[in-house]
């Protein structure tokens, strides 16, 4: 299990007030990366007509949680969803774990229907010693912070983004700079 504390579980909170606007009614959302605390699905339940998430680490039970299903799985190549069966696509500090983050980025072009959404937030490249800092004291989880094998500048992001197709509609700096987000369009 992932060494998670407060700060972390504050952190991921914060996270998802950034992008549940983003979310429309009725929809049909992938949350990649969902983790054992699957907080976006768990909030998002009654908003959504189907949820999947994907992770290494899934929580044990599904209690009370019949729109939503958890798939096991590291993700490293291929998402294993019907293609063009997504309204939605999140990816909340996750993409920074990938070694070919393009790739997933391309699944996730596969999976998301025309005119589907992808939300992604990442740590920056400007949090990296701050991160690192808060890991080596105890105070952010050291597990996930020494897994990130990417550190993105918005300008690198917005570009492999693009490179998988997605038009971008919102891409902005947020916590002081030290988290990027975005909101791209399947078109």
């Amino acid at each position: 299990m992932r060494d998670f504390n407060f700060v972390d579980f504050y952190v991921q909170k914060k996270r998802i007030a950034q992008v549940e606007k983003y979310i429309p009614q009725s929809c049909r959302l992938l949350d990649i990366g969902c983790g054992i605390y699957p907080y976006l699905l768990y909030i998002i339940k009654n908003k959504i007509i189907k949820g999947i998430g994907i992770d290494k680490d899934i929580p044990e039970h599904n209690d009370g949680l019949e729109n939503i299903e958890f798939v096991k799985s590291t993700i490293e190549d291929t998402i294993q969803i019907e293609s063009d069966s997504m309204d939605v696509v999140t990816m909340l500090a996750v993409l920074e774990h990938f070694t070919q983050p393009q790739k997933i980025l391309g699944e996730c072009m596969r999976v998301l229907r025309k005119g589907g959404t992808l939300i992604i937030t990442v740590p920056s490249y400007y949090s990296k010693p701050l991160l690192n800092i808060l890991a080596w004291i105890g105070i952010s989880s050291k597990e996930e912070v020494y897994d990130h094998k990417n550190w993105f500048k918005k300008k690198e992001l917005e570009k492999i983004v693009c490179v998988n197709g997605f038009e971008i509609r919102e891409s902005a700096y947020y916590n002081i700079g030290l988290n990027i987000f975005m909101v791209c369009k399947k078109n």
